[in-house]
């Protein structure tokens, strides 16, 4: 029995050291305008899982806490493998050209979601960038709507500087429509759709969306929440910005959608 009981209080040890070092990935990488309820909740889980770790090793931990923390932490554990999983199962198929629309892209908007920038495009924004570059070249008479506010620490809003780098690589700027005040993904399309209701000449066409691979499962959750139906949209995944990048979007992936199960769209 006392071995068993060894065992538990090592495997609580261990997966509150594996949350710990997800949540630190996700406070080094990812503190930024729009995620404060994942930031508040890795601070908060970090350091109750930091105080169980102590309190096992001293072996003052309460039978009950070790038992909860433990069920807690396979939930986690669990839950977080399956929601990486399809995740990246539609990442990979976002990646696939022959999912893609034909065509000169007259019926096509380019929806481009933003990240993180300063006073050029970071990694993971230069990526989607790239991505969305290739698809206005593809669609010569396609537009593109860049969707990103501008961040606390942030010299320029993430619209213009993504309004910059296309610009500076030839994309006319009669193709580019910046939507500058969102601070989430849910605002970026509520935005983005006013923008292209707005105009007539993109009023009606079919969206496609580009962001990074692991953040498109939730786009397209957002966009059918909000009423578009499958075939009015596309999903286009950028390409990879590197395991810490990725790794780090994992874990910010899992807490935005505990965000969007709890808050709704």
């Amino acid at each position: 029995m006392s071995k068993q009981k060894s065992r538990l209080t090592r495997l609580t040890q261990i997966c509150s050291i594996i949350i710990c070092v997800l949540f630190s990935i996700l406070l080094i990488n990812n503190i930024t305008k729009g995620n404060v309820f994942p930031l508040e909740t890795a601070i908060i889980v970090a350091a109750v899982t930091l105080a169980i770790i102590a309190s096992a090793a001293a072996g003052k931990a309460p039978k009950w806490l070790t038992g909860i923390m433990t069920a807690g932490m396979l939930v986690f554990i669990i839950s977080f493998i399956l929601l990486s999983g399809a995740v990246i199962s539609c990442a990979l198929s976002a990646g696939d050209d022959s999912a893609l629309p034909e065509g000169d892209g007259s019926d096509i908007v380019i929806v481009a979601l933003g990240c993180r920038t300063r006073e050029e495009p970071g990694t993971m924004l230069r990526k989607r960038l790239d991505a969305a570059h290739e698809l206005l070249l593809k669609y010569p008479d396609s537009a593109a709507v860049l969707c990103g506010g501008q961040g606390p620490n942030e010299p320029l809003s993430e619209a213009q500087s993504m309004y910059n780098y296309l610009f500076r690589r030839d994309i006319a700027p009669s193709r580019l429509y910046m939507e500058d005040k969102s601070t989430n993904t849910v605002e970026n399309f509520k935005n983005a759709f006013e923008i292209i209701d707005s105009a007539d000449e993109l009023r009606g066409r079919r969206m496609i969306v580009v962001s990074s691979g692991l953040h498109l499962l939730r786009a397209g959750y957002i966009l059918k929440s909000l009423g578009v139906e499958d075939g009015e949209f596309f999903l286009r995944a950028a390409k990879s910005a590197g395991y810490f990048g990725e790794a780090a979007m994992l874990v910010r992936e899992y807490m935005s959608w505990a965000k969007l199960i709890f808050e709704g769209v």
